[in-house]
């Protein structure tokens, strides 16, 4: 019965069938790059605020909201084929959020069971494309997830479900993001056979991104795995570059991480460094 619905993404069977348009790649950010993300979205945000005297009283993004952050502006920068690179589309991140402890009242303590929710983060291409993207991208992620505090976003559930079934059939970029800054897939997973030499994600998601940790062993870098499957495949097969098109945007980004740091120099992130991530736990 699973194979009458194609969309039905939990079926049980399996199927030999690679689309002949999908697309899977993997990139790395490491701790430094994490870093460097960091200290540029402090300095434009003490910029953006003109007073030396509410740095102190910034809310530091963790290693999430910042990953996340970077992967939605390099998804911006790749017009899709609905769009033609449209500045009004709106381009947007899923993810999945644990809500046990953040219910108003909580649940008692003795519930055996999952309580996980749907956040989207979602802005204009325009507004994450230009050379502050990456603070107004920081600054979306930051809000979808501290607004998980206070269980409101439980009580809307329904509500967002419409939204993202919404979302999905319209012209934004949809793209649902799974595994954790958490997950140790390489330090953690050993079936007798040693530790894996790759991990990836696999799923039949249009758009996906897999956070996992580094197999080269970079302790609070990320290993982003991107899935792609292009609805259409144009003359020339453009769209089969989807990877190449999101590495152009990926080392746009990146590499000039460090002359764009020319700002007022930020205060140390007052988490300190023994707590790379600082944020609410996301699945």
């Amino acid at each position: 019965m699973f194979e009458k619905n194609p969309y039905n993404w939990l079926a049980l069977s399996l199927d030999p069938n690679i689309p002949p348009n999908q697309v899977v790649a993997t990139f790395v950010l490491g701790r430094s790059d994490i870093e460097r993300l960091r200290k540029l979205w402090a300095s434009m945000a003490h910029e953006s605020t003109n007073s030396t005297s509410t740095t102190g009283s910034l809310q530091y993004p963790s290693r999430f909201e910042l990953a996340c952050a970077y992967v939605l502006v390099c998804l911006a920068k790749i017009p899709s084929k609905t769009s033609h690179c449209d500045n009004e589309e709106i381009t947007s991140v899923v993810f999945a959020a644990d809500c046990r402890a953040r219910l108003h009242p909580p649940i008692p303590a003795t519930y055996f069971g999952n309580c996980i929710v749907g956040i989207e983060a979602s802005a204009k291409r325009r507004d994450v494309v230009r050379e502050e993207g990456i603070m107004v991208a920081v600054n979306t992620v930051m809000r979808a997830v501290r607004g998980l505090e206070g269980g409101e976003v439980v009580m809307k559930s329904e509500e967002t479900l419409d939204i993202f079934i919404a979302h999905a059939n319209d012209l934004h970029q949809f793209n649902a993001i799974s595994g954790s800054t958490q997950f140790m897939g390489y330090k953690a997973l050993d079936f007798g056979l040693g530790k894996p030499e790759k991990v990836e994600f696999m799923t039949k998601a249009m758009v996906s991104i897999f956070f996992g940790d580094c197999r080269n062993g970079d302790d609070g870098g990320l290993e982003i795995s991107l899935l792609h499957v292009e609805l259409q495949v144009g003359q020339g097969g453009e769209d089969r570059n989807y990877r190449l098109r999101f590495r152009k945007a990926w080392d746009e980004d990146l590499f000039p991480l460090g002359e764009l740091c020319h700002h007022a120099p930020p205060r140390e992130d007052p988490r300190g460094a023994g707590n790379p991530d600082g944020a609410p736990s996301i699945l």
